[in-house]
């Protein structure tokens, strides 16, 4: 079910997307706010308010997808000529950024994968391959990257972020995303770097909610991996595997002690066993 119109802003539509999406998904597909602003032909304070309005689909919602635009919908403004060969070839990399989604929210893409090429290396997981490489990429810097030059030959990109100190936060982050994905045709980890909340000056007993809300945003996206630093709260760890759903958690711990006594410590592989997560 697809709803397009302004229905779902009404407290009884969300209300009942709300208990849909207990135990279905429920998606929320977020655009540019300049493009809608535009199609839409909205003045500012219009285009504010119907932003604003929005924002409600996120408590109604388990996932969330951006809708990048796709160049191949150019000049889709004039009724197209049926006979022209590139009609069916219009809005193809929308078509394919939200057919993948689908089928890793659902459970379908490695099945996919390997039905249409049982040889391609993509029907492998990374982490099932015998040598695998991530990209690391900064949250604040993927806007001025040109991603099409990357051919580095990555199996994933390890999305950082790296700044709270940005507007609308959940949305950069799923713009970019969406952009990653589109360009670089890769898995994503999504990484929260510690030091962003230093220098955001959060108090510390915010700290831990935010770092949590960062990586649940990554599930909503449908990330392909997160990554949870082990020194959080086991309880908290535990729930954010518990919700992670087809996306995979990667444990990560620094052990800096004195006297330390590595893997032979009793406490480490407790730790270890504590949070099921894949490792290159």
């Amino acid at each position: 079910m697809i709803e397009c119109g302004m229905s779902s802003l009404s407290k009884e539509a969300q209300q009942l997307l709300y208990e849909v999406c207990k135990s279905n998904p429920v998606i929320w597909i977020r655009r540019s706010s300049a493009r809608i602003q535009q199609l839409l032909d909205l003045e500012d304070d219009e285009a504010s308010r119907l932003e604003k309005a929005d924002l409600a689909h996120r408590y109604c919602s388990n996932f969330e997808y951006y809708n990048l635009y796709d160049s191949t919908c150019d000049g889709m403004d004039t009724p197209p000529d049926p006979g022209l060969p590139n009609v069916s070839s219009r809005l193809k990399h929308a078509k394919q950024d939200f057919s993948s989604f689908l089928d890793f929210i659902t459970g379908q893409g490695v099945v996919r994968s390997g039905l249409e090429s049982p040889f391609s290396i993509a029907a492998l997981p990374p982490e099932c391959r015998s040598y695998s490489y991530a990209l690391s990429l900064r949250m604040t810097t993927v806007p001025d990257l040109e991603l099409e030059l990357l051919e580095s030959g990555a199996d994933a990109v390890q999305l950082k972020i790296d700044s709270l100190l940005v507007p609308d936060i959940r949305k950069l982050l799923g713009r970019q995303v969406a952009t990653i994905r589109r360009i670089l045709e890769v898995p994503v980890i999504i990484q929260v770097e510690e030091y962003v909340f230093e220098e955001a000056s959060m108090p510390m007993s915010d700290r831990e909610a935010i770092y949590f809300e960062l990586l649940e945003q990554g599930l909503r996206l449908g990330a392909e991996y997160i990554t949870v630093d082990l020194k959080h709260s086991p309880g908290r760890v535990s729930h954010l595997v518990r919700c992670s759903g087809r996306t995979k958690v990667i444990g990560h711990y620094l052990a800096n002690e004195e006297n330390s006594l590595g893997w032979d410590d009793e406490s480490r592989m407790i730790q270890y066993q504590s949070v099921t997560f894949s490792s290159n």
